[in-house]
């Protein structure tokens, strides 16, 4: 009996060694968010327009550790946007959802599709900002269920996301955005 509890342990132990940040890479479900804040001016965005942190050196959202494992897969079950803004008009915002890093677009200037990151772009989800009434704080947007497919890039564990205005919308000044992933991990 003791020798079976012995090779009960190291054999959970052995297990238990190839994860080295063990929590993080076995949770299945994760919610990975990433958040910018806008320049400090409230020029209204027209139909398309990127929404971004910078109107030179733009970033864009990174989704850390959404997979397991480099080159990892999961879905994607559902997506939150919250702003600290409570002005809903035209709230309408497309999240574009990438397997790698495409190049940033300064806020307030329109996407450009290229077909260089025909790869790159795996789906999107428009998102439109709701409130809960009068005294409100900030806007929230939600989509769940909806079970969309993704696979890192070989050298990575991360997505990446481009936040558009759907609609003409007049943003705050350092109006903030924050995005989070519901992640169910393969």
């Amino acid at each position: 009996m003791k020798k079976a509890m012995m090779l009960l342990l190291l054999c959970a132990a052995t297990a238990w060694a190839q994860f080295p940040d063990s929590s993080e890479t076995r949770m299945k479900v994760v919610f990975p968010s990433a958040s910018l804040t806008r320049p400090n001016n409230n020029t209204p965005y027209t139909a398309w327009d990127v929404v971004n942190d910078s109107n030179s050196t733009a970033q864009i959202l990174r989704f850390v550790n959404a997979a397991r494992e480099l080159g990892g897969s999961g879905y994607v079950t559902g997506v939150k946007i919250t702003t600290d803004s409570s002005n809903v008009t035209n709230g309408v915002f497309r999240l574009l959802i990438c397997a790698d890093s495409v190049t940033g677009i300064a806020d307030n200037s329109p996407w450009t599709t290229l077909y260089a990151n025909r790869f790159k772009v795996l789906w999107s989800v428009t998102l439109a900002l709701e409130t809960a009434g009068s005294g409100s704080t900030g806007a929230m947007a939600t989509a769940d269920g909806i079970a969309k497919p993704f696979r890192c890039i070989a050298t990575s564990r991360n997505l990446f996301g481009v936040l558009i205005a759907e609609q003409a919308y007049t943003p705050g000044r350092l109006q903030k955005f924050t995005v989070t992933l519901s992640i169910d991990r393969q």
